[in-house]
C-alpha cells in the first residue's frame, strides 16, 4: 500500500525514471570516423545542431575557401551588372583560366566563373573593378587591397571572428603566409550566409562544370575544381581549396533530407583526401538524420 502511495503522489517522477531505464541512448554515428582533414565541421543548419566537430575552431590557411568572401564582398558592394575588364596584370596570377586581356565581363558572370574554375585571374580582377570604387584620389592603398580591406570587414560584420584575409584569391603570400585564414566553423556560416543570400551565384557551384559568356562575347567553359559535386546528394554549392600550406579544403552544402541543409567543411586534409573525407562525412550525415 506504501508503495502505491508513493506512485499517485509521484506519478510524474514516477514515469521519468520508468522512461529513464527503457530509454534507448542515442547513437553516436560519427563515434568512430576516420579522416584526414585537420579540422572539420558538420552542421544541420535547421536544427542550428552541430553534428560532428573536430578542431572546429582551430585557425588555418583557407586556400581558394578564400574566394567565397571575394564573392560575397563584391556583391554586396556592387550590382552584379558592373563591367570588370581583365588587364594583363590579373593574368600574372598562379593558374591560368582561359581569361584575356581587355574582355570584360558581368560582375556575375566573372563571379560564377571564378568560383567553379577557382580562378586566380578572375579573383583579382573583381578585386580591382570593386576596390576602385573605395579609394580616393592620392590614397596610399591599391584598389585590391581596399578590396581585400572590406572583406575583412565583412567577416566582422558576420561574426566570423577567426577569419581574415590578406589577398583576394587565397594563394600563399609566402612560404609562411597564407592568403587567407578562418576556422571549420566560420568557413561553414560564410557558405550558408553566401547561399541564404546570392544564391544565383554560388548555386553555380553545383554543377560539373560550367560554360558562360563574357561581355565581350566570349565563351568559357570550365570543370568544377570540386571534382565529387555529381557524388553529393542534393548539393546546393560547394567550393575547394588548396595550396602548399594549406593542404587540402572542402565546403559544401546539401540537402541530407528533403528540407534539411547541412554544411560541411574539411580543412587541411590532402589534395586527394579532402573529397574522400567530405564523402564520408556526407554519407555517415545522411544516415544520422534519417535514424533520428
Amino acid at each position: 500500500m506504501v508503495a502505491l502511495v508513493g506512485i499517485l503522489v509521484f506519478p510524474e517522477a514516477t514515469s521519468k525514471l520508468v522512461a529513464d531505464e527503457i530509454r534507448t541512448p542515442r547513437k553516436n554515428h560519427f563515434a568512430n570516423v576516420q579522416i584526414e582533414a585537420k579540422a572539420a565541421y558538420v552542421y544541420d543548419i535547421s536544427t542550428r545542431k552541430t553534428l560532428f566537430a573536430k578542431s572546429e575552431q582551430a585557425v588555418l590557411p583557407l586556400a581558394s575557401l578564400t574566394k567565397m568572401m571575394t564573392a560575397v564582398t563584391a556583391l554586396e558592394q556592387a550590382p552584379t551588372s558592373t563591367l570588370v575588364t581583365i588587364d594583363r596584370k590579373h593574368l600574372s596570377e598562379e593558374g591560368d583560366s582561359g581569361l584575356l586581356v581587355d574582355e570584360q565581363w558581368s560582375l556575375e558572370n566573372l563571379l560564377k566563373f571564378t568560383l567553379v574554375v577557382s580562378s586566380n585571374d578572375g579573383a583579382a580582377a573583381v578585386a580591382d573593378a570593386i576596390g576602385r570604387g573605395q579609394t580616393q584620389s592620392g590614397s596610399e592603398i591599391t584598389e585590391r587591397e581596399a578590396f581585400v580591406k572590406k572583406m575583412n570587414d565583412t567577416s566582422r560584420r558576420l561574426g566570423l571572428t577567426n577569419m581574415w584575409f590578406a589577398n583576394e584569391s587565397g594563394l600563399d603570400q609566402s612560404e609562411s603566409v597564407a592568403g587567407g585564414y578562418g576556422s571549420a566553423q566560420d568557413v561553414a556560416r560564410l557558405i550558408e550566409y553566401a547561399v541564404k543570400y546570392h544564391p544565383s551565384i554560388f548555386k553555380s557551384t553545383r554543377e560539373a562544370g560550367v560554360t558562360v559568356y563574357s561581355e565581350s562575347d566570349v565563351a568559357h567553359t570550365g570543370k568544377n575544381t570540386n571534382i565529387i559535386s555529381q557524388k553529393i546528394p542534393g548539393l546546393i554549392a560547394g567550393k575547394t581549396g588548396y595550396s602548399t600550406l594549406a593542404g587540402g579544403n572542402l565546403a559544401v552544402l546539401f540537402e541530407a533530407m528533403p528540407g534539411r541543409p547541412v554544411v560541411i567543411v574539411v580543412l587541411g586534409s590532402s589534395y586527394d583526401a579532402r573529397f574522400n573525407d567530405i564523402e564520408t562525412l556526407v554519407t555517415i550525415a545522411i544516415t544520422a538524420l534519417k535514424e533520428q
